[in-house]
């Protein structure tokens, strides 16, 4: 089990399964996000790092981006 919560950002995991989250911050144009992971698969909410805020399913492998689906984005 880890946990780490600050002002700007956080996560909770117990074993494969985990909640990370980020908050919005102007001054370094972070935009706000929630994942929701189990072992390599992670439901991504907001925009972590695909330049559009939306809702994903993400793949990974080896730490890297294998796959992922768009569920919606904004446009």
């Amino acid at each position: 089990m880890s946990i780490q919560v600050t002002s700007t950002h956080g996560h909770i995991m117990f074993g494969d399964y985990g909640v990370t989250w980020g908050n919005y911050l102007d001054d370094i144009d972070l935009a706000g996000f929630c994942s929701i992971s189990l072992g390599n698969f992670s439901l991504e909410f907001g925009d972590i790092d695909q330049g559009k805020p939306g809702i994903y399913v993400t793949v990974y492998g080896d730490g890297e981006i294998t796959e992922r689906k768009t569920i919606w984005q904004a446009k």
